[in-house]
């Protein structure tokens, strides 16, 4: 690794914990939050395909980890219990970025924002369904919990 790669690894690093710290990390509407902490780990895997790329993704997985873990504490809302599981805080951010390099590199377009477009877009969209799978298999036995409740409450409301 050269010290110019050190060097933007440390600066996104930063970049990651200035947005994590002054809670602009994630832009939040009710119960759902969006991350913003894909955009420096975007650009660690454009600069350096996979290490830089996948050692930031560790980074915001770990990051996404503890937020979850510590806002159980201040705010308990009911998708918490789901990303306190790595499977869905740390594993999506890493083969979403390791998709996105891949396609990065493999990509034969000339023009280079195109490149960037698509491998963006096919990176968080491998991102978003490995989020979406994980929150289903982790989150399925609750779901099935709050199904039983609610259909004993609606069948002794209709009894009544």
């Amino acid at each position: 690794i050269s010290p110019r790669q050190y060097f933007i690894f440390i600066v996104l690093i930063l970049i990651i914990a200035a947005l994590s710290v002054f809670g602009i990390g994630f832009v939040g509407w009710n119960y759902i939050q969006l991350s913003l902490l894909i955009i420096p780990v975007s650009l660690g895997a454009f600069l350096d395909r996979y290490k830089m790329g996948i050692a930031l993704a560790l980074v915001m997985g770990l990051y996404t980890l503890m937020y979850e873990v510590f806002q159980n504490f201040i705010a308990i809302n009911y998708m918490n219990f789901i990303f306190r599981n790595p499977i869905v805080a740390i594993l999506p951010e890493v083969i979403g970025v390791a998709i996105l390099s891949w396609v990065y590199s493999k990509l034969g377009i000339a023009y280079k924002w195109l490149r960037i477009v698509a491998a963006a877009f096919s990176g968080m969209a491998v991102y978003e369904l490995c989020i979406l799978l994980g929150a289903y298999v982790v989150g399925r036995p609750l779901f099935l919990y709050l199904l039983c409740m609610w259909l004993i409450i609606s069948g002794l409301n209709r009894d009544i």
